[in-house]
Order: C-alpha cells, then structure tokens, then sequence
C-alpha cells in the first residue's frame, strides 16, 4: 500500500494511507484529510489512484501543489518524491517502512492546529513561491479620469440647457 508520510510541521512523522480511488487534501471540513495549516487552502488537491499509479492534482490553491520543488497541476507520483501543500512538506513511499507510526489525529484525518471551522491564524500570509502581481497604478491615471468626467459632465449640461461657449469678443 502507498503512503503520503509528512516531513514538517504538526504532523511531521505522520503517515497517511492512499486506499481510496480519490483522496482530497485540504484545510476544510469534507476532505478525505483535513490539514489546519493556513498555507492549505480548503479543497487543496486531491490524489487518485489509477492502475498505473498516483495521480496528484493542484484543485486551484492559492500557496500551490508542488513536487520535487516544481509546481504542478497534475503529475504522477514516483517512489520518493518530495511533495509540498502551502507550507506542508512530505515524501511519497510506494511501501510502507517498518517504522512505527505515530497514531493519526483521528481515522483517516488530518487535524491539529485550529478547530474545524475556525479562522486561519492571525499571521496567515501568502505562503506562495510565486511572486505577487501587483499592478503599479499611474497617478496621472486619475487625473486624467477627472478631468474626462469634468469634460462629460459639461457636455451633458450643454446639450440639456443649450448653453453655448463662446470665445468673447473685442471690440477697437
């Protein structure tokens, strides 16, 4: 039987069957494992086991899915890939080891940390490798803005009242 054994945080130590045909990772009540880790999103990923092997898939996270360090959508898993979900790292084991298991948080789930439910951590951040897209705003964008209303605005009040601009007039 194949295992996900987790290398850091809470549950660093903790092995985690893949029996099921899918199993879905994530920080919310309804995943197959539930890991309160603020860097995991509520649906995570999920991984499917096919007649060729382990499929694991990225189900839209902020923080990303990633194996041996490259970030994925899907990707089969091979003997001894590192795996990460946010902040959470592991190894895939195709075996288990005769190593003893510490006992899960409950059967077949993951849980430490916040209570189900609860609010991520107050230090919650974006965890993601990638870099934030931040659009850098012009400020004469805004100056323009105004002034094309100001321009609008005084051709609606000429065409509601009839007002006519005219250049003045001198006279010699």
């Amino acid at each position: 039987m194949a295992y996900l054994t987790v290398m850091s945080g809470a549950m660093g130590g903790q092995r985690f069957d893949l029996e099921n045909p899918v199993t879905r990772i994530g920080r919310r009540e309804g995943n197959d494992w539930i890991i309160q880790d603020g860097s995991v999103s509520g649906t995570h990923c999920e991984i499917e086991k096919t007649k060729t092997g382990f499929i694991l898939r990225d189900l839209g996270s902020t923080n990303g899915t990633r194996i041996n360090g490259a970030a994925i959508e899907a990707a089969y898993l091979n003997p001894g890939d590192h795996f990460q979900f946010g902040n959470i790292e592991g190894v895939y084991e195709p075996q288990a080891q005769n190593a003893p298991l510490p006992a899960p948080a409950a059967p077949g789930r993951m849980a430490t940390g916040l209570e189900a439910g609860g609010a991520p951590p107050s230090d919650f951040g974006n965890a993601s490798p990638f870099s934030s897209k931040r659009v850098q705003k012009d400020p004469m964008q805004k100056v323009a803005l105004a002034v094309g209303a100001v321009a609008i605005l005084i051709a609606i009040l000429v065409t509601l009242f009839g007002l006519t601009i005219s250049a003045p007039t001198f006279h010699f």
